[in-house]
């Protein structure tokens, strides 16, 4: 066997892994990193399977309202989802959790019978948080903010158009117009 490969085992029996992918290996700090994106990937199919289906229909298999939500992005939504959040969501929790993650003792004791038990369960908690729960806190803030707006609105909506706003009171308490 040449030097540069080396041999692992696995459920599938010994494979080799040339120079190239040795970077891959279950055990290295980037074959870890892709088992957590990979999960935390796999788990946004489970969780988004309602608009992953909606996508895949034909337009003509769309209700009305599907086609709405596809027509204000729901493509871009979720292609954004996987390409930009989720791995910025798994790289924070890998830098932040990850270190604290590993010192648990159940976490400890999984990865005795599995290298990347411990990773797999850290990229579903970090499709959970921190990208699900900030983008549930930022929903629910500009859904508070919208709301605020909708109320001020409809205060202020009581005058008509044509009607010009009053002055104040002059010194004797009477309103005058401009």
């Amino acid at each position: 066997m040449p030097e540069h490969e080396q041999v692992r085992s696995g459920a599938g029996g010994n494979f080799r892994l040339g120079p190239d992918l040795e970077w891959l290996a279950m055990g290295t700090e980037a074959g870890n990193l892709l088992v957590t994106l990979a999960c935390a990937e796999l788990f946004l199919v489970l969780v988004r399977y309602r608009e992953i289906n909606i996508l895949a229909k034909r337009s003509s298999q769309r209700t009305s309202a599907e086609q709405r939500e596809l027509g204000r992005g729901l493509a871009r939504a979720l292609l954004l989802e996987l390409l930009v959040f989720i791995p910025a969501s798994v790289i924070l929790a890998w830098i932040a959790i990850r270190p604290w993650f590993m010192r648990i003792s159940i976490v400890r004791w999984a990865s005795a019978g599995s290298a990347f038990l411990p990773d797999a369960w850290l990229g579903i908690i970090s499709y959970a948080f921190p990208f699900a729960t900030v983008r549930r806190v930022i929903t629910r803030v500009a859904l508070n903010s919208l709301n605020g707006f909708a109320a001020t609105g409809s205060r202020s909506g009581n005058l008509r158009a044509t009607e010009a706003p009053s002055a104040p009171p002059n010194q004797q308490g009477k309103v005058t117009r401009a």
